[in-house]
């Protein structure tokens, strides 16, 4: 399905053949996703625990390298097609849309890792810690499954013994751009003649920073056309899992 909300970010990071040191480094231009259209246009959506996170460095053709091997590979030359990433192992509660069945394990690949002291970080990209509980609204790349939008797919999950559940929405590292609204003569069809070009201007976040865990799903099952089982509360918790 065409979708206007994704954004080139893989097909950008991907083009990177070489690792920086670790620095700080400027936000990433993205265009803003509402709710709704997050979730109409997620793959896949998930909820459940970050298990495990794995450093993946590839050589030009795929292959995978040590530290060790992927040193002596950049020794040798400069243009070495190196390329890293870390692969997210998250243990699935609840499954809104997609294949992996809840107690099930999904792995999404995402661009950035290190190579010793060497760090290849992409401002905007989320990054996850284990034992981390965290909603995901993924879509299929290159790469396999990764968030859309960058961190405007994640959500993550905090719990406190005195307050209800609550979804955090954290846009750090992301300049958010909105389009222009086209005037009455385009009649809604973006062009680039007659001053119908679709311009794009810096904008706030289409979605909030903070909601109750309840809502997010209760948003996600509208969309979808979904409805939690009947005497369960599985759209307030993710189910048991194991904290390792």
């Amino acid at each position: 399905m065409a979708n206007r909300f994704r954004n080139p970010i893989y097909a950008l990071v991907l083009g990177l053949l070489f690792i920086l040191p670790s620095q700080n480094v400027q936000a990433i231009t993205v265009l803003a996703v509402d709710l709704p259209n997050l979730i109409v246009h997620s793959d896949t959506i998930v909820q459940g625990m970050v298990v495990q996170l794995d450093n993946v460095i590839l050589d030009e053709k795929g292959k995978r390298l040590t530290e060790e091997e992927a040193r002596q590979v950049q020794n040798k030359r400069a243009d070495s097609g190196i390329k890293v990433f870390t692969d997210v192992s998250l243990l699935v509660g609840h499954n809104f849309r997609g294949e992996t069945k809840p107690g099930k394990v999904l792995k999404i690949r995402l661009v950035g890792g290190k190579i010793g002291q060497y760090r290849l970080a992409v401002p905007g990209l989320p990054t996850f810690t284990p034992k981390e509980e965290v909603v995901l609204f993924l879509e299929k790349t290159s790469l396999g499954l990764v968030p859309l939008g960058a961190s405007q797919g994640v959500f993550r999950i905090e719990r406190a013994e005195e307050t209800l559940p609550a979804a955090i929405h954290d846009l750090g590292g992301i300049a958010i751009m909105t389009p222009d609204t086209l005037p009455e003569h385009c009649n809604g069809v973006p062009s680039d003649q007659n001053g119908c070009s679709l311009k794009m201007t810096e904008g706030l976040p289409a979605i909030p920073d903070r909601m109750p865990l309840a809502t997010l799903h209760e948003h996600i099952q509208a969309v979808l056309g979904t409805v939690p089982d009947k005497g369960s509360e599985q759209h307030l918790i993710v189910p048991k899992l194991q904290r390792l």
